[in-house]
């Protein structure tokens, strides 16, 4: 009976000493792991914001191309066409057509917005305009 209870006894030293351990060792654990997902989050971000500044430094890009290139027409020594578009019964203009892109894509007119293009005596919407001149 004796030799029974030094053995209970030894393994419950030695259960108690791996439950210490590990009660030291397991927060280390966590943290490491914490620390290692804040730093992937981190890096995300950083990717994200890196995307963001490229994305819109081509999009500044591509707009200075189409601008330059729809107020540039080597073939074409007549001036560009102007437009003409309406908001709350007020004709605006003349613009380019380049301008009057530049405005939709800022959001003052809608693909429902009437454009008249000099010349011409037919308002259509700024859908049919596109349409017109792709």
């Amino acid at each position: 009976m004796e030799i029974l209870g030094g053995i209970a006894g030894l393994i419950l030293f030695v259960l108690l000493v791996v439950l210490a351990i590990f009660w030291l060792i397991f927060p280390w654990m966590v943290y490491g792991q914490l620390k290692s997902l804040i730093q992937g989050q981190k890096r995300l971000e950083d990717s994200q914001s890196m995307m963001q500044h490229i994305f819109t430094k081509m999009e500044r890009h591509l707009d200075g191309i189409e601008i330059s290139l729809s107020s540039t027409n080597p073939t074409s020594s007549s001036p560009q066409a102007a437009y003409y578009y309406s908001t709350d019964g007020q004709q605006q203009g003349p613009l380019a057509a380049a301008d009057l892109r530049s405005i939709r894509k800022d959001g003052l007119i809608t693909d429902e917005t009437p454009v008249l293009r000099e010349g011409e005596s037919q308002w259509r919407t700024y859908r049919d305009f596109l349409a017109l001149n792709r």
